[in-house]
């Protein structure tokens, strides 16, 4: 028995060392994804959209395996928007389940033990991934802060920014440093 526990100690210790990724992207019409979609950066799309209601997604890797991708698809600022309410409730209970925009789509992030989480979106087939809970978390609050100043500085989001980034970056830091 203490070999197995020996393994899954080793193993655990592999899946802390993964590589997690999470950048942003939005179609290129904006509001029709059929039109392929570009990363969002500062220099996309010159015309300010009339709201937050931007076609985009999210890529979020894990040691190489795509969780959310483009078939995931949704209203990208308003996803982020609410991100800081899903990183809340993280903090209390280990688990925060973020449900998509317009989409039928469910990403669960659940604490496991020893500093790692499971990742899952659900789908008709769920893609899932254990990764460190320092490196996913932020991932995703590093984004989250970087589409949200990106907004602020377009103007699509009208006031409130500056108190979303402190709010993800405080309850970023929360789990980062305690090592929940």
């Amino acid at each position: 028995m203490s070999g197995c526990r020996s393994m899954t100690d080793s193993h655990q210790k592999w899946q802390a060392a993964v590589h997690v990724s999470c950048k942003s992207f939005i179609a290129q019409n904006l509001k029709d994804p059929s039109g392929g979609f570009v990363p969002l950066e500062p220099a996309v799309g010159g015309a300010k959209p009339s709201s937050t209601d931007i076609a985009g997604y999210v890529s979020l890797m894990v040691q190489g395996q795509e969780i959310l991708g483009p078939d995931s698809w949704g209203l990208i600022v308003v996803f982020w928007e609410y991100f800081p309410i899903y990183l809340e409730e993280y903090l209390q209970s280990g688990k925060m389940e973020i449900l998509f925009p317009d989409q039928p789509l469910r990403l669960s992030v659940s604490r496991i033990g020893n500093q790692l989480v499971r990742t899952t979106l659900l789908l008709d087939q769920p893609r899932s991934a254990v990764c460190s809970e320092a490196l996913l978390i932020r991932a995703m609050c590093d984004e989250a802060c970087r589409v949200i100043q990106l907004c602020a500085l377009k103007q699509i989001l009208n006031g409130g920014s500056n108190d979303l980034i402190s709010r993800i970056r405080h309850a970023c830091d929360s789990v980062v440093s305690s090592g929940l």
